[in-house]
């Protein structure tokens, strides 16, 4: 089945979902790479202002468990909704709400077999795909802190893998010798220098998955993919309200790295724009 077949049933899912008013229209939204996003309009009975939700079709290609991936994410934005209200926060602006379907259910799945599920839009926010400053940088590690310091008493070990051994590094590792010395794509020479890098250090790969197996390091709620464009800034304020994108959402060693991956950088995922990639490792290589 074509990607786009995938999204023919779209209208079956708009309509699965207890959303207020009646259906203006949908659009694509966003620039996500694995799931299928649109922005759904509609209007409510005695009311002059549409009403927006966001409605995704889950890629369970690479989420091979759509249901416990749901499960994953009603019950932390539950808790996280919980948590916002005892600190005097606005849950439905600082934490994603799920819409139920008419069946009460937080997943609703098509006639083709593929997953939808739907959030409220929140008003009168930004996202960036890279920093414009510092103060940006900033904003985002406070949000993840924060994020992270309301999930710190969260049963982290009753959640699911929605990636199995996600933070296996032996394994990963392993994974990725094998692909390099099959090399099915003849392209394993253009990352020679990085393989090396790599080789030289393979000791070191396993060393936070060691202590976590010895019980040294604790297990904790672990968001996975800290990266920039997963944060809602307030439009007028600019400080960053809201965390995105909770597939991801695991059990875990909290030692994630990939908010300085992603950040710690002058262009957008996916440009290729090597020679700003080769100024920004230089320079920070240097500090």
């Amino acid at each position: 089945m074509q990607h786009t077949d995938l999204c023919s049933n779209i209208q079956e899912a708009m309509t699965a979902f207890q959303l207020e008013g009646t259906i203006n229209g949908h659009s694509r939204y966003g620039n996500g790479h694995i799931n299928d996003t649109f922005l759904l309009c509609t209007q409510p009975e005695n009311s002059e202002h549409e009403k927006r939700y966001i409605l995704q079709r889950i890629n369970h290609h690479i989420f091979r468990n759509p249901r416990e991936l749901i499960e994953n994410i009603s019950s932390v934005t539950s808790y996280l909704h919980r948590k916002t209200k005892e600190q005097q926060g606005d849950p439905l602006r600082e934490t994603l709400t799920l819409v139920k379907t008419k069946e009460q259910q937080d997943l609703f799945q098509d006639g083709i077999g593929c997953y939808w599920r739907c959030c409220l839009f929140i008003e009168d926010t930004v996202c960036y795909e890279k920093a414009e400053s510092s103060k940006d940088f900033y904003e985002s590690g406070k949000a993840f802190g924060n994020f992270q310091n309301l999930l710190a008493e969260y049963p982290a070990a009753t959640l699911h893998e929605t990636i199995p051994d996600f933070h296996h590094t032996p394994k990963r590792y392993q994974t990725l010798l094998q692909a390099a010395a099959g090399d099915r794509c003849q392209r394993a020479d253009l990352v020679l220098p990085e393989l090396t890098f790599l080789q030289k250090r393979a000791s070191e790969l396993s060393a936070a998955f060691d202590l976590q197996q010895k019980g040294l390091l604790p297990l904790r709620v672990t968001h996975n993919d800290t990266k920039l464009n997963n944060i809602l800034f307030d439009k007028f304020t600019k400080k960053a309200i809201c965390i995105l994108d909770l597939d991801t959402i695991m059990p875990g060693p909290d030692h994630n790295l990939d908010r300085t991956r992603t950040q710690l950088k002058l262009v957008a995922d996916m440009e290729k724009k090597w020679d700003v990639m080769g100024e920004i490792v230089t320079k920070y290589s240097q500090n």
